[in-house]
């Protein structure tokens, strides 16, 4: 099972810095004081990573909340976009599964 699969693991954002964010007109663009790194996100992707730089969150409750933000149904479909989310924000180095 690929990490951001598992429903237990809980996400953090890499590094102790809280990420900073600009909202320019509905695109939302996060700077990672860590990488140095500047991303442009969809409101999907961030919404998660919102949850998540809140504090430690599980891709259940990150699925939650997008749920909620977007005003679909908690199916299937949008656990396996999350998934895909928190595989990318991995990816990119801005995300980490937290020790356990």
């Amino acid at each position: 099972m690929r990490k951001f699969d598992d429903p237990k693991t809980h996400w953090r954002v890499c590094g102790r810095d809280k990420l900073l964010w600009r909202d320019w007109d509905g695109d939302m663009v996060i700077y990672h004081p860590l990488s140095g790194d500047t991303q442009l996100l969809d409101v999907a992707v961030a919404e998660v990573l919102k949850v998540i730089d809140e504090g430690q969150a599980t891709r259940d409750e990150a699925r939650a909340q997008l749920a909620r933000f977007l005003e679909v149904d908690n199916d299937s479909e949008l656990d396996k976009a999350v998934s895909q989310i928190l595989g990318k924000l991995d990816d990119l180095g801005i995300i980490e599964p937290a020790p356990e």
